[in-house]
């Protein structure tokens, strides 16, 4: 690593408290499988998270609010453009929209997707 340049993490962080029992949602289909955890994040936005992989599911009422290309983007790796997988597409809806998510994790989304402009994955 280059002195300097901190590595970004490959996850969101994880929440500072346990989501609430209003907000957990009923296991639903994903595009990796059966979810094991459901949960509502705000503005319909949904998190999931299965035995082999997770993401945030966004409402089609909400796409108009993410790039076209952004879009797309994140559909190679889900099939879909209403999934958004953990690794790094879940960037893409903390920086379209922001308002459910704490101003800690806005700033962990923008340092994600500049690390991934940087460095040639990613050009919204």
């Amino acid at each position: 690593m280059t002195a300097g340049v901190q590595a970004q993490p490959a996850h969101p962080p994880n929440p500072p408290q346990a989501p609430r029992a209003e907000d957990r949602l009923p296991p639903m289909e994903t595009p990796w499988g059966r979810s094991d955890f459901t949960e509502h994040l705000g503005c319909g936005i949904i998190a999931v998270s299965t035995p082999s992989h997770g993401g945030m599911y966004v409402p089609k009422h909400l796409h108009c609010l993410i790039p076209d290309r952004a879009r797309a983007w994140a559909a190679k790796w889900s099939g879909s453009e209403s999934w958004y997988e953990e690794d790094c597409a879940w960037a893409i809806v903390v920086h379209w929209i922001p308002e459910p998510f704490a101003k800690e994790l806005r700033e962990s989304a923008a340092a994600m997707l500049k690390s991934m402009i940087e460095r040639g994955r990613f050009d919204a």
